[in-house]
């Protein structure tokens, strides 16, 4: 078997290792043991990624400004020369995979030999115009409407020409782009997300109840999610104040940061509901909040995958999550947690009273929950999915 190196494009430099993070890691490891190497590109650097240099995977800062980043393509083609990269595989956005293939392009038509031949995309989010045009209206749908047409084009002409295979996180992806008609499903792998095991053993997760005061008695809800318009925070707080209605004693801790989070806060104050929450911003390490909590819940309009489901999960403990994109692979409803529709407050609010009234459902959702992710979204799962795709594409 003859060596090969691999470069992973990200757009973004997340500021913890999270799981995206730790999922790549573990893939540098695994394809030192088949003569591949793994170099991490991020557009910049973070104390965290220091855990790459241990390991011996190269990590190169590449800044990621705009779709047709000249200077990032310059980057990258002297890295895949560098290091004479058998595949790129981009990760989060259009300028990652337009970036890809104009480097691709220059190494050929500079060099004349096959450098990084192969494309691999990794869609972990819809297209943007995908989620928000069911709500546009007038002119605004008008523009939606054209962007996607010329968008549709601009992703079948680079895929036709540069791309060899795109993984998708969940089945709802591969239905857009099916749906749009831009990738022919020959050249679609779904490759769901997976998570470490081993760093969610629940008897080794701190218990975090007592720094917040919260009796073991209380009911302790939780939202962990970032504060974007996505997310909906405004349905998950109104499900809130018809709970509190009913259980006034209990609790719902809200982790994470971002642009809604002063909307949301200002929003339980208008409802009356402030007293009962806790918002503590961003945490590097989610897996105590989710121990502490009875349960958590999702009210997004939309996710890729949904990676703190598979975390609850992982910890036992159900997720209440709306019916929409990726979340559909991970919950199976009345079984490991429940689906509700979208902005559904009463519903949502139905489920988390049932919850809160049959404890011993909530332990049996658990332990379903537990069990589909030991059989179905681990990192070693993932991990030797995408190494045998990496073989399979480079025919080695």
């Amino acid at each position: 078997m003859r060596n090969f190196t691999i470069l992973n494009l990200a757009l973004y430099s997340p500021d913890f290792s999270s799981n995206f993070g730790e999922s790549l890691l573990k893939l540098g490891k695994e394809l030192k043991l088949c003569k591949g190497k793994l170099v991490v590109c991020f557009p910049e650097f973070k104390d965290w990624m220091n855990i790459f240099k241990i390991n011996d995977i190269p990590v190169e800062i590449v800044p990621i400004r705009r779709v047709f980043d000249f200077n990032a393509i310059k980057l990258v083609v002297k890295l895949v020369k560098k290091y004479n990269t058998a595949i790129i595989h981009t990760h989060f956005g259009i300028e990652t995979q337009v970036i890809a293939c104009i480097s691709k392009w220059l190494c050929k038509r500079n060099t004349g030999e096959p450098l990084a031949q192969k494309i691999v995309w990794h869609w972990r989010n819809p297209i943007r115009t995908e989620i928000i045009s069911d709500d546009a209206k007038g002119i605004k749908k008008i523009i939606l409407e054209i962007k996607k047409l010329s968008g549709n084009l601009f992703y079948r002409f680079l895929d036709r020409h540069f791309v060899t295979t795109n993984i998708v996180i969940s089945s709802s992806i591969k239905s857009m782009l099916l749906k749009r008609k831009l990738i022919p499903e020959c050249k679609i792998e779904v490759i769901p997300n997976g998570i470490d095991l081993e760093s969610y053993n629940v008897d080794n997760v701190e218990d975090i109840r007592k720094s917040f005061s919260i009796s073991r008695d209380t009911i302790l809800i939780g939202n962990i999610s970032n504060f974007r318009p996505q997310k909906d925070h405004f349905t998950f707080l109104e499900a809130v104040k018809i709970i509190l209605e009913k259980h006034p004693k209990s609790m719902f801790i809200l982790v994470g940061d971002g642009p809604n989070r002063l909307k949301a806060e200002k929003y339980a104050d208008s409802l009356g509901i402030r007293k009962n929450l806790i918002f503590t911003g961003v945490q590097g390490d989610i897996k105590p909040f989710i121990k502490a909590c009875n349960f958590t819940v999702l009210s997004s309009f939309y996710e890729g995958f949904g990676n703190v489901i598979c975390e609850s999960m992982a910890l036992e403990r159900p997720v209440i999550a709306t019916n929409v994109g990726g979340i559909t692979d991970i919950i199976v409803d009345n079984e490991n947690g429940f689906l509700v529709p979208l902005k559904s407050p009463e519903i949502m609010a139905e489920k988390m009273v049932r919850l809160i009234t049959y404890p011993e459902e909530v332990e049996h959702f658990g332990k379903n929950g537990r069990r589909l992710i030991e059989k179905r979204f681990t990192i070693q799962i993932w991990t030797q999915s995408i190494i045998s795709l990496y073989l399979k594409i480079i025919k080695i």
